[in-house]
């Protein structure tokens, strides 16, 4: 019963002040609700002497300032988060970023829709308010687009999208190739990511391919936007990686169905 409250909680870091303030409140009439019927004074003439001591009043200075600290840096990180300047350091090692505020945006062309299918794809480029410019992708088909990454940015280890999953049906993938840990094969393994908690899990397999849904724990941006960030060498080792094989390359992205799109971004770490 609490799972949508909490996840209204992570993705708006004003509403944990709401929040605050509601219990703040709530608690100081709860305490004079009981207060009254026991027949407590509105001044104490005399203390204990334990409250006298300097300890005593250490402990309940620590006790009313520490819950304030935490509050305002639990604040400060969200919002460094909804800014997107939490993962600074990333950006150094940045290899390719796939934006998504233009019709010519190179997704687009690499839908692979066959031409007698209707209706095709939908893509809509709008100001949401929160991320800028996005692309929408509105799709009633099973069809994909499967995006090659640039050569440069086939050694990149650490992938980051930012992206809505407008329904339930959207889907999200990486392909990297793993390499056989003594350097005689190789094979593409797909990775199917899924907002869960959960192991990783073997969906199909053969030969030269398989793919793994891969569970992800997104950071909760304003608007129902979601920052993903997958660390490539962990996914292969946590997959993969006990039949013997190791990250080879990163090699493509694919979408699927109803879903928006800010960037996506490959680092070298």
């Amino acid at each position: 019963m609490f799972d949508n409250p909490l996840k209204w909680l992570r993705r708006n870091w004003w509403g944990l002040i709401v929040a605050y303030l509601l219990l703040f409140v709530s608690t100081y009439l709860l305490i004079w609700q009981f207060a009254e019927p026991l027949g407590i004074p509105d001044t104490i003439e005399t203390m204990p002497a334990f409250a006298k001591s300097r300890i005593f009043l250490h402990l309940t200075l620590t006790f009313l300032i520490a819950p304030y600290l935490t509050l305002i840096l639990d604040l400060i990180i969200r919002f460094q988060d909804s800014q997107n300047t939490i993962f600074p350091n990333h950006r150094k090692g940045l290899l390719e970023r796939i934006g998504f505020g233009s019709t010519d945006t190179p997704i687009l062309s690499c839908w692979h829709v066959p031409p007698d299918v209707t209706p095709k794809p939908d893509f809509k480029v709008f100001n949401d308010g929160f991320q800028g410019k996005v692309l929408q992708v509105r799709s009633t088909s099973p069809y994909n687009a499967d995006y090659k990454v640039r050569f440069k940015a086939n050694e990149g280890k650490l992938v980051e999208f930012v992206i809505r999953l407008d329904d339930s049906s959207a889907r999200l993938y990486a392909r990297f190739m793993a390499l056989s840990k003594d350097g005689t094969g190789s094979k593409k393994v797909w990775l199917n990511f899924k907002v869960e908690i959960d192991k990783p899990a073997l969906v199909w397999e053969n030969e030269s391919e398989c793919e793994w849904v891969y569970p992800i724990t997104p950071t909760y941006l304003d608007g129902d936007w979601l920052r993903v960030q997958v660390n490539l060498n962990k996914a292969a080792a946590e997959t993969v990686g006990d039949d013997g094989w190791k990250f080879g390359r990163l090699e493509k992205f694919r979408l699927r169905k109803n879903l928006s799109l800010s960037c996506i971004s490959v680092y070298a770490r």
